[in-house]
């Protein structure tokens, strides 16, 4: 029911275009359907064929990713030095 009410909504130009291209949120915030998209074609070509289990991995391995994120965000560690350095290194390996 709420499904179908977002996609109303967005389709009438009722929401902001953000939301429109929002797979799915995590405690508020937004992932994107690029972002899944992205991780989805890197499971592709990483060997995942599965239309399904690809949408699912990638909901997965994003929902994660954020949850983390917001902890480490809501405790400080992301102001933390070395947690920025090994973040910029992860980030660099990707």
């Amino acid at each position: 029911m709420l499904k179908s009410f977002v996609l109303a909504a967005a389709l009438a130009g009722v929401l902001p275009a953000a939301v429109a291209q929002t797979a799915f949120t995590v405690n508020g915030q937004f992932v994107s359907v690029e972002e899944q998209k992205q991780l989805m074609d890197f499971l592709r070509a990483n060997g995942v064929t599965n239309e399904k289990q690809l949408k699912n991995a990638a909901r997965s391995i994003l929902l994660e990713q954020k949850i983390i994120e917001q902890a480490a965000r809501n405790e400080g560690l992301l102001e933390d030095p070395r947690v920025r350095v090994l973040t910029s290194e992860k980030q660099a390996q990707l």
